[in-house]
This record gives C-alpha cells, structure tokens and sequence, in this order.
C-alpha cells in the first residue's frame, strides 16, 4: 500500500499542472539607464503593437497549464506596456509625443525541453524609419514538468527586458531620437 502512494504521489508531481502566469513586467535597471544616456529632450509615445499570432495571449504546454499573461492580455500588448514602463521610468514617455513607436512581434516561442525563449521584434516610427531585433533567451529548465513550466513563465520577464535593451541599443532606434 506504501508503495503504491508512494507511486500515485510521483505522477501527480511530474504530470501534474502549475500555475503558470507570467510576472508583471518590471523595468530594467539597466535599460532605464541606456534610455537616460541617450540625452534626447524628446518625448517618445508607443503606438500600437502587434503580432504575428494576433490577440495570441497564452501557450499550452504539455504537464502544465497554459502559460498566460498575468492580465489575460496578448503577449504583443505586454512587450508594448514593457516598453513604456521603461520608458516612463526614465522620464521621456509622453502620449503627446510627436516620435510615435511601433511594433510587430514577429515571433514569440520557447522550448521548455532546452531552456530558451525567442522573439523577434520589428519597430518602425512615424518617421519612417524600422528595424528589427531578435532575442533569444536561455534559462535553466528541468525534466520534471511543474519545474520545467515554472521556469518557463518566470524566464519570459527577463526575455521581454532584454530585447527593450536590444531595441534601445540599436543604431537605429537612436537615429529616430
């Protein structure tokens, strides 16, 4: 009987479900501080984001429940209020701002298997000007399924931070300053 407990207590704990909502976005330090040394008097203001997987708000993962934006919203809406928390934090987001910034988010994926997010970010202004930028993230994952999925959705945070820091370093998006 002990054993057998025993038995059913492993496959509830490695087929089981999580909880798998990704954080709140909270800026970077570092970013905030690239923004800042870019010594630009001019406000910027965030248009609209989308996605290739428009309204895409959520991955199913096999062992775990989905992995889903903490507001239920798309992951393109995310990225877009990442970029202006950074923004506003380093004090030049205004929504009067004539410098408007988009984005299109290409590509959104990971492998919970080798521990990886990747996203491809096309920004483009109001001033005709566009790049893109492509993050691939790395994190510890596992072979246990509850951990793996965890891992998954805390990484996605970082993830977001360091493509804004790829977006901010890029010659191009300091051109449109």
């Amino acid at each position: 009987m002990k054993k057998y407990l025993i038995f059913l207590m492993g496959i509830v704990f490695f087929l089981g479900g999580c909880s798998t909502y990704v954080p709140r976005y909270s800026p970077s330090v570092d970013n905030v501080e690239i923004i800042r040394s870019l010594s630009s008097e001019k406000k910027i203001n965030v248009g609209p984001f989308t996605s290739t997987d428009a309204g895409k708000s959520s991955f199913y993962l096999t062992r775990c429940n989905p992995i889903t934006t903490s507001d239920g919203k798309p992951f393109a809406d995310y990225v877009r209020k990442a970029f202006i928390d950074e923004l506003r934090m380093a004090g030049i987001y205004s929504n009067d701002a004539q410098l408007v910034i988009k984005g299109h988010l290409e590509t959104i994926d990971f492998s919970s298997v080798t521990g990886k997010w990747f996203l491809v970010l096309a920004v483009s202004s109001n001033t005709n000007q566009s790049f893109t930028v492509e993050e691939t993230y790395d994190y510890s994952t596992s072979f246990i399924g509850t951990v793996a999925c965890n891992r998954t959705t805390q990484a996605f945070l970082p993830a977001v931070q360091n493509l804004i820091k790829k977006v901010l370093n890029h010659p191009s998006f300091q051109e449109m300053l």
